[in-house]
């Protein structure tokens, strides 16, 4: 007597070719979601924030791509963001406390990080990212600029200028007509005029 055969490797390969070509399927989806619409090009996104931290505090750039980004005061720092995050905001931190974000952004442990970041101090109105622009501008990059003062348990935050950024980091006109800024804010006057 001769063995019949079993269906069972057949099938089995079947359903695993199923759920192989089920899961390439899904993946094409969420790739084309992220796709860049016809006639418009990615922008690379930076911001600098010009204050004085208090010694034990530092400040974050909460809702990017990583959960919050940790910036440097006087320095240009550059961010990823994505619109799921929701609009980005500045936030004073105990030292203590952004000191454990370097290691959740690593593993992109957003939820976590949004515990430890709403234990700060928000400075300011949230603000949108911009994740493309027309591809005929000639902007490559987008570049907020922040004054941010703290005074005791206050943290205010002013937008000084949102640049779209040439490849040689010259301030352009903005794709929706958005005059070229200045980078350097200008400072306030010593004494008020006519005192």
């Amino acid at each position: 007597m001769r063995p019949v055969p079993s269906r069972r490797p057949l099938a089995a390969g079947l359903g695993l070719s199923l759920v192989a070509g089920l899961g390439l399927a899904l993946v094409a989806i969420e790739a084309r979601a992220d796709l860049l619409p016809e006639g418009y090009k990615g922008v690379k996104l930076s911001i600098k924030v010009d204050a004085e931290v208090p010694t034990g505090k530092s400040l974050v750039l909460a809702n990017t791509f990583r959960g919050a980004d940790l910036l440097e005061a006087g320095k240009v720092s550059e961010v990823e963001w994505h619109p799921l995050g929701g609009d980005m905001r500045l936030y004073l931190l105990a030292a203590d406390a952004a000191a454990k974000i370097g290691p959740l952004r690593e593993g992109l442990e957003r939820d976590p990080i949004k515990a430890i970041v709403a234990a700060g101090i928000g400075c300011g109105d949230a603000f949108p990212g911009v994740r493309v622009i027309p591809e005929s501008s000639p902007a490559v990059e987008v570049r907020w600029t922040y004054r941010v003062s703290v005074d005791g348990d206050a943290c205010k935050a002013e937008q000084v200028s949102m640049a779209y950024l040439d490849a040689g980091g010259a301030s352009v006109v903005g794709p929706n007509g958005e005059p070229a800024v200045d980078e350097a804010p200008t400072p306030a006057p010593a004494t008020p005029a006519g005192g």
